[in-house]
């Protein structure tokens, strides 16, 4: 698990805290998703990344704008790099080609609900306890 890395959202600071001091401490990259904008999550999220010694990248919000849609929302694109630069230190971000993804899934369910839920945090709690 040499390269193994996180992906956070920017939302809920008490769960964003402890995996952003594990990642550092660590030297494992971190992926943001910039999805939900919650201000104390940002504020947190810029103290901790910007000049970390890892490698940082922002993830854009695919129901917003895409590859396939940059005609209408490159706007939104232009902010999304400004933020993830200014805010993260990132040098680069995410793009998707299209809002849904390109593979067939049998089920397609948003990614907020589960990085929040009890057994998340019990897992992660147990896979920090471990190192």
């Amino acid at each position: 698990m040499h390269n193994f890395g996180f992906k956070v959202l920017d939302r809920d600071p008490d769960l964003l805290g402890p995996v952003l001091d594990y990642a550092i401490r660590h030297r494992r990259p971190v992926e943001v998703g910039l999805y939900c904008g919650d201000s104390q999550a940002l504020d947190l999220l810029g103290r901790q990344l910007f000049n970390a010694p890892i490698p940082v990248n922002a993830h854009t919000d695919h129901d917003r704008f895409n590859a396939f849609n940059l005609h209408h929302t490159q706007a939104l694109l232009e902010d999304h790099i400004r933020l993830a630069r200014t805010l993260l230190g990132s040098a680069y971000s995410v793009l998707h080609t299209a809002n849904l993804p390109m593979t067939l899934r049998a089920l397609h369910t948003p990614a907020c609900p589960i990085a929040h839920s009890s057994v998340a945090r019990s897992h992660f709690a147990k896979f920090t306890a471990a190192s």
